[in-house]
């Protein structure tokens, strides 16, 4: 889903109500920091799709309060 700006993809992104799993491909170190920063979810991954550990937060971080919003940001180069 394309975007003019970092902050509208950061709003879209937190506008969902689970906080679950979040994917972005960027070139930009500055954007990708923005992106792990200020997106509310239990995952994200930049520039992959790849998160298969079992210690990543499956449940997101809005439905269920025990995981205490851990997040997993994973990015590649």
């Amino acid at each position: 889903m394309p975007f003019d700006t970092v902050e509208e993809a950061i709003a879209e992104s937190n506008r969902v109500p689970f906080g679950l799993a979040s994917y972005a491909f960027t070139t930009s170190m500055k954007t990708a920091q923005a992106l792990s920063t200020y997106i509310e979810a239990g995952m994200l991954s930049i520039n992959h799709q790849g998160i298969g550990l079992p210690e990543v937060p499956f449940g997101g971080t809005e439905a269920i309060e025990a995981y205490l919003n851990t997040k997993l940001v994973t990015q590649y180069n």
